[in-house]
């Protein structure tokens, strides 16, 4: 995975209808395609590529950020919705019978889709999203006693006895833990208040 050199916070989406992308749009032209809308094509591609450069700069940044982003649902949800503020750009979707069709991305969006909070995780979440946020933390140069401090803070957890209790209340109780000790160390960061996470299971 790449690192980030500029904040994708502040990029501007090219124009695709210019000279410049004469090329790229001419491979995506063809008898259903137009112009037009294989340069509409590549602006949902760019506006993908870039939400998903924001949530990894915010990761380069060490700023908090949702455990969701980093499990399976998050991942194939960025992967099918169009981030683009053009409602009416196009976007060409197979149909139940074998072929293509131009659909408003706007159509596209599942308006129940949401962003799962920490807390309401469940354990698969977790364990899917904590691997891949250690890894991303890695590529992201993060110092290495922070990096080691999350890794003690989330085994510490899974080995909790609390983990495989019969009462689900004291499973969501660690999970609720988690997300409020993760939250509050990221707003310490910098200050006195600071602490680790990696001593502050305290849960009986």
């Amino acid at each position: 995975m790449p690192l980030l050199a500029e904040d994708p916070n502040s990029a501007i989406m090219p124009d695709f209808e210019t000279a410049e992308f004469v090329q790229a749009c001419a491979q995506l032209t063809n008898e259903t395609t137009n112009e037009q809308q294989a340069a509409e094509i590549l602006a949902n591609l760019w506006d993908i590529q870039n939400n998903a450069d924001k949530h990894l700069w915010k990761m380069k940044s060490g700023d908090y950020c949702e455990l969701f982003y980093f499990t399976n649902s998050g991942l194939e949800e960025a992967s099918r919705t169009m981030f683009t503020a053009d409602e009416d750009a196009l976007l060409m979707l197979p149909m139940s019978d074998g072929t293509h069709k131009w659909i408003p991305t706007g159509a596209t969006r599942d308006p129940k889709a949401q962003i799962v909070k920490d807390k309401n995780l469940t354990w698969e979440q977790f364990n899917e999203a904590a691997l891949r946020m250690v890894t991303v933390m890695k590529e992201n140069d993060w110092p290495d006693d922070r990096i080691d401090m999350h890794i003690a803070f989330w085994s510490a957890l899974q080995n909790h006895h609390w983990r495989h209790d019969f009462d689900v209340h004291k499973q969501r109780a660690l999970l609720l833990y988690q997300a409020q000790q993760r939250r509050c160390w990221h707003l310490s960061i910098g200050s006195s208040n600071s602490w680790s996470l990696a001593k502050s299971i305290k849960i009986c």
